[in-house]
């Protein structure tokens, strides 16, 4: 019964959602994918197959609200249902106290809801930044006839910070115009196609390249797709990234695979994941976790009072991890993306530091900090904000916890500590960057 009343809402939902995007002309024609649950579909009942191909003719910003309004109303469901079990009442009690105690702590006025609500401003900003870098460059013309060159110049314009995030929104823009011509786009992001422009912005433009990628291959797929469909997606996707990608910067495209999936696709991950395993490709696969964890961090729900905090995403990334190496790379995943966004914030990372110091010792949370240092100083080598945030001076309860997952590591990692940077065996997600190894 309980099934069926959450099939039931998420049809009604997901009708709602498209009818609102076809008021405002957001419905993107020719995207329900082929061989969907409408074709037939052994797993799948009719309600969730419907509700599935509605889905999948949303737009981006409708598909995060309705991934909001899906997980609220599976996760008060689940609460609900505890109700009526007594045995389960502590975990109910534990579940709504935490959610209390995050709201509260956002809402307060000491020094910890200014970190929250601090951490909450970059989340969103960085999300605008991408998804509205069109808006924010003054873009007019059609994405097909962007001229590459000069907008990234525009991009830089905007300051070290914003240019990170609108770059990798210029590059979907980009990509997203040429995968939907009549031919399969070819040195999208070539040598040749590059030529002149900032070493330093092809990481992010690789990154926007393998979201737009993502999103035209998850759509040829549900939850019901056959392994055999499942690889050939995968196939696909990967010939995308390499065709249109620099070598040096693929990795940086192929990561996005798990990052659009978590983000929008959340009822694909598992599907992905024995398609990956059947494939064997133990580079993708890591990437794929990697790219999951970050999508944790910026999952929609994390972004409301109550849900949004780093050790939600944290707990979320070992909770939904099937094995080992999953969890490695998707910890490791949600640091590197917290790392990221937060970065002109130390004291966010120390306050986290000081309450969950000890869970995160020895784990892969640190790999993600370093990575995140290493990439960052590839997209603005030398930033001011390196030196602030790997010499920043906690205060004396997280000092040494600091030292040994930040300051340590990642100043070995830049070669500020005289490393030999040839001889330096980094932790890391992106073999892209020099010296780096993926995590394991």
């Amino acid at each position: 019964m309980r099934d069926l009343a959450k099939s039931m809402f998420r049809f009604s939902m997901a009708t709602s959602f498209l009818g609102a995007s076809q008021i405002a002309n957001l419905v993107k024609p020719s995207r329900v994918p082929s061989g969907s649950a409408s074709s037939g579909g052994g797993r799948l009942d009719r309600l969730d197959a419907v509700t599935w191909a509605t889905q999948g003719q949303l737009g981006e910003v409708l598909q995060a609200a309705f991934q909001v309004g899906d997980d609220l109303q599976d996760d008060w469901s689940e609460l609900l249902a505890d109700a009526f079990v007594p045995w389960r009442w502590p975990r109910a009690a534990s579940q709504l106290a935490d959610r209390s105690a995050v709201a509260m702590r956002v809402a307060s006025p000491g020094e910890a809801g200014t970190l929250a609500r601090q951490e909450l401003r970059n989340k969103f900003e960085v999300f605008w930044l991408v998804k509205g870098a069109r808006k924010k460059l003054g873009i007019t013309t059609s994405s097909a006839d962007l001229s590459l060159g000069h907008w990234v110049e525009k991009a830089y314009e905007l300051g070290e910070y914003q240019a990170l995030w609108v770059v990798e929104g210029l590059g979907h823009e980009v990509a997203e115009a040429a995968l939907h011509s009549s031919e399969p786009p070819r040195g999208l992001f070539s040598q040749e196609r590059t030529e002149g422009m900032p070493a330093s912005s092809l990481p992010m433009l690789h990154g926007g390249l393998g979201l737009a990628c993502a999103e035209v291959s998850l759509r040829r797929l549900t939850p019901d797709s056959s392994e055999a469909e499942v690889v050939a997606v995968l196939e696909d996707f990967l010939s995308l990234c390499r065709n249109n990608s620099m070598a040096r910067y693929v990795d940086s495209a192929i990561e996005a695979l798990g990052l659009d999936a978590r983000c929008f696709y959340p009822d694909l991950v598992p599907v992905l994941e024995r398609g990956l395993i059947a494939l064997g490709d133990s580079v993708l696969h890591r990437y794929f976790w990697h790219g999951v964890g970050r999508a944790l961090y910026f999952l929609p729900i994390n972004f409301m009072p109550g849900y949004g905090s780093l050790w939600r995403a944290v707990q979320m990334s070992q909770r939904e991890s099937p094995h080992e190496m999953a969890q490695q790379n998707a910890l490791a995943g949600v640091s590197y993306a917290f790392t990221m966004v937060n970065m002109s914030h130390p004291k966010i990372l120390e306050n986290v530091l000081r309450h969950h110091g000890e869970e995160i010792q020895g784990s892969t949370f640190a790999d993600g900090v370093v990575a995140s240092v290493v990439m960052r100083n590839e997209i603005t080598p030398d930033a001011p904000v390196l030196r602030t945030f790997v010499d920043h001076r906690p205060e004396s309860e997280s000092s040494v916890i600091w030292k040994q997952i930040v300051g340590l590591p990642c100043r070995k990692a830049l070669g500020w500590d005289g490393s030999d940077l040839a001889t330096v065996e980094m932790p890391g997600i992106y073999r892209a960057l020099p010296r780096t190894r993926g995590v394991r």
